[in-house]
């Protein structure tokens, strides 16, 4: 017996993919490795030679704020001195620590699947890890994102909001985006202490960097100047007219390729609409929800993806992003999100056809590339706007379902590993309809 797959039911337990894990690390490793002597010169793996330039800088308790370049939080500094320690200033010892360290960090989010799986009922969140980062490709393992991801997988899987918006609050200072996550608590009492714990954390470390960091809030600047990058959502029809001799031209600026000319500014006024109909959307659902198990991971990556889908930058690393928080996502047979993630699986083997393999088209106006990014961008949107119907559907109901569950239920094992998450659970019954919650 096994387990269903994306969209299907599970029939049974499943062993989680140990040995799969292994092997497409393995595998993935072995295609680049014969590629080049030298695989930080590849074009997916280009940001470690960022990360050891801005080592002397950083190592001098300064951020590199005159670098347009630099486009994170102070917290990112951490990931990028680790793998120097041992590097000595030398080129190959540091690329090949800095992927040990991810390597490292995936396999953490690993493990944290295969234990909330065993948890949740299911393995799938496992499977679906193992199988999406050798499908977005070499770029996963030169990027500080799967260490951010693998704090927000922890902090998903947590058994409190107060550890969860602790590890939020971390990811918080080193990405920026983990802070979504809170949309997923319970309100009121939930959202509060995960929001406090978070904002703890992340405050003190903001004022530290502050007080004794020159630069470190440098990025901010960085991140108000930047246009519409050409893989971005809301530049996919401007990016299909080039092939056609489009008067659109693509720039380096602010350490991504951005599209500069004509209607450029249209599509960063659709990105704003967006991002402010998104954020109007998840309020309504979080105001409006009935809370269960499944509904941190659901709403998280419904956030997140509605982000993504908004933003003005979509670079390929942020699939790891959605693929984390989907495979968290999957851990429990209850998830309204499998379809999603099906979906996602897709966006990420597009994804790596557009970079690297065909990167190169766009520059010279390739419409191959053009038509992939495209696809891409449909698969996307689609399945963020599967993510909110299907995460609106799964929490409606409030006050009335809460209370028509029986009291064994709201009562049970499963309800107080996740109390955080449960309305009516042991903690607050009799004290929900105060509170507000479902």
């Amino acid at each position: 017996m096994n387990e269903g797959g994306l969209t299907g039911e599970r029939t049974s337990a499943a062993r989680p993919p140990g040995v799969p894990w292994w092997a497409t690390v393995a595998l993935t490793w072995l295609v680049h490795a014969l590629a080049d002597d030298e695989p930080w010169n590849h074009a997916e793996t280009g940001d470690i030679r960022f990360y050891a330039a801005w080592l002397p800088v950083l190592w001098q308790g300064r951020f590199p704020a005159d670098d347009q370049a630099w486009q994170y939080p102070p917290g990112a500094a951490l990931p990028m001195l680790l793998p120097d320690l041992l590097a000595d200033g030398d080129m190959a010892r540091y690329f090949h620590g800095f992927v040990g360290l991810v390597l490292l960090t995936d396999l953490a989010v690993f493990l944290l699947l295969v234990r909330a799986g065993a948890r949740g009922g299911s393995v799938l969140g496992a499977w679906f890890w193992t199988f999406a980062i050798p499908l977005l490709g070499l770029i996963c393992y030169a990027r500080i994102d799967v260490p951010v991801t693998a704090l927000a997988v922890a902090a998903l899987v947590a058994p409190g909001p107060v550890l969860g918006g602790v590890l939020i609050g971390v990811g918080t200072l080193i990405k920026g985006w983990p802070i979504l996550l809170l949309a997923g608590y319970r309100r009121w009492r939930g959202t509060l202490t995960a929001g406090l714990a978070a904002l703890a954390v992340t405050g003190l470390g903001a004022l530290a960097a502050w007080a004794y960091l020159p630069g470190a809030f440098g990025f901010l600047e960085q991140q108000q100047e930047r246009g519409l990058e050409v893989e971005a959502v809301a530049a996919t029809p401007l990016l299909l007219t080039r092939p056609l001799g489009s008067p659109l031209e693509v720039k380096y600026r602010y350490g991504s390729w951005e599209l500069v000319g004509p209607h450029v500014d249209t599509a960063l006024l659709v990105c704003q609409l967006g991002l402010v109909a998104g954020g109007l959307f998840l309020l309504a659902c979080w105001w409006r929800a009935c809370w269960s198990p499944p509904v941190l991971a659901d709403f998280a990556l419904t956030a997140v993806l509605i982000s993504m889908v908004t933003s003005r930058v979509l670079s390929p690393q942020y699939l790891i992003w959605a693929a984390g928080l989907a495979a968290a996502c999957l851990t429990r047979r209850d998830t309204s999100q499998r379809p999603v993630a099906a979906l996602l699986l897709a966006c990420c083997v597009l994804t790596q056809v557009e970079f690297p393999i065909l990167w190169d088209g766009i520059f010279d106006r390739g419409p191959a590339v053009a038509v992939v990014v495209a696809a891409r961008n449909v698969l996307l949107t689609w399945a963020t706007l599967w993510a909110g119907v299907r995460l609106w559907r799964s929490t409606r109901g409030g006050r009335d379902r809460a209370a028509s569950r029986p009291a064994a239920d709201r009562c049970s094992p499963d309800s107080r590993n996740a109390g955080h998450l449960i309305p009516g659970t042991c903690d607050n019954v009799g004290r929900s309809s105060a509170a507000g919650t479902g």
